[in-house]
């Protein structure tokens, strides 16, 4: 009975080692990028043994990820540097690397990083202009002059209740002529009417009030507006 029962045993085992066998066949072991690295050599030892292709704690592979070209897995170096410099990990209880090494690392790193940004990311800002409200509030404090936005401009298009949203406050050409129109009354009222009323008045000159009679004797000319 024992004999068959460690015969039983034993198929098991071969079985279970072949059918091992059979789903790594095919499959090409992921390479450790950090050996032989002297900076590698602080993170195989205190950081790998969570952050491993196999575990992945975090998300995070270190021996997957090639430590000489960080710039290609630059924002997990920088979340990296950051978990580095405030001691946060290796995590308290654990093994935890000299401070001398992780100022040498966390140098090494920084420089690195910054001597290949890689591409830029930045996201598109469309041209944004002025609501109306804002149009009447910077013509207050350009000119002096008060105008009720809500006669010289049309409603502006609204965003879950905010109208000045930089993605809808567009600018077609029937809106420019408004504003252009809007510009020209801003200014007349502004600068006032360049054509006023013609008008006349009569100044008399001191010591001789009475028009009709002539000139003291040695007065010479006049006065003319």
């Amino acid at each position: 009975m024992k004999r068959f029962l460690y015969t039983g045993a034993f198929f098991v085992l071969i079985s279970g080692l072949a059918l091992l066998q059979t789903r790594m066949v095919g499959q090409t072991p992921v390479p450790n990028t950090l050996a032989g690295d002297p900076y590698g050599a602080m993170l195989n030892t205190y950081c790998v043994g969570c952050h491993n292709t196999r575990l992945k704690t975090g998300g995070v592979s270190f021996d997957a990820m090639d430590i000489k070209h960080p710039a290609a897995n630059a924002e997990v170096w920088e979340k990296a540097l950051r978990k580095l410099r405030g001691r946060l990990m290796p995590p308290p209880g654990s093994p935890q690397p000299p401070q001398a090494d992780i100022d040498a690392f966390t140098i090494w790193m920084e420089g690195t990083l910054d001597a290949n940004p890689g591409p830029v990311t930045a996201g598109h800002v469309p041209v944004e202009r002025l609501n109306r409200t804002e149009y009447a509030a910077s013509v207050k404090a350009l000119l002096g002059v008060e105008v009720n936005e809500k006669d010289i401009l049309p409603q502006d298009i609204q965003v879950e209740g905010f109208d000045n949203i930089a993605s809808v406050l567009t600018t077609s050409p029937a809106f420019l002529d408004q504003y252009l129109d809007a510009a020209r009354r801003v200014a007349k009222k502004a600068v006032g009417d360049m054509a006023p009323p013609i008008s006349s008045s009569v100044y008399q000159t001191e010591g001789h009030q009475d028009p009709a009679l002539p000139f003291p004797p040695g007065m010479r000319g006049g006065i003319r507006f």
